[in-house]
């Protein structure tokens, strides 16, 4: 057994748990870890843990060892959502999702497009810039992604023929 070149780290999904769901922060433990003569000091991080937890019905902290090779990759990604919360809230369709079945859950500016036989009526074609060829319903969802609108667009992009 030998050391993988990253530095060990204490199981920051165990200290996430504690912290959501005992109200319990063991300080220390999420960076790099406390050292002693020989390394890293194991008997001093689970004195640390078996401290914190001391209080704690049911809770006990045994000389049991586990070895093994763990993926943290989902957890790494929730801690950057949740590192970023804040700016991700700026969005109104994120904080909306967020906070949809709530009573402050308001989507501004969500709404159906417009309608395609209106197009003519309230969209001047020379203010729409398309790369590409498209059809009226596509266009409707131009205009609306333009204004801003939150949408959801269903259904597969209808081709649209080029006339020679």
């Amino acid at each position: 057994m030998r050391l993988l070149e990253e530095e060990p780290r204490f199981n920051l999904t165990l200290l996430e748990l504690l912290h959501n769901d005992f109200a319990l922060t063991i300080n220390g433990l999420d960076g790099d870890l406390p050292t002693d003569e020989s390394g890293v000091d194991v008997d001093g991080i689970w004195n640390m843990v078996r401290r914190a937890v001391r209080d704690i019905p049911g809770f006990e902290v045994t000389r049991d060892v586990v070895i093994g090779t763990f993926s943290f990759a989902k957890y790494l990604m929730w801690k950057d959502l949740i590192d970023r919360a804040p700016q991700l809230m700026q969005s109104a369709l994120v904080k909306y999702l967020i906070e949809r079945g709530q009573d402050n859950a308001v989507l501004d500016k969500s709404g159906e497009v417009i309608n395609v036989e209106e197009l003519d009526d309230n969209v001047n074609t020379q203010d729409l810039f398309l790369p590409l060829p498209a059809d009226s319903s596509q266009i409707a969802a131009v205009v609306a992604s333009a204004k801003g609108r939150d949408f959801v667009l269903d259904g597969p992009p209808v081709p649209v023929s080029r006339k020679p």
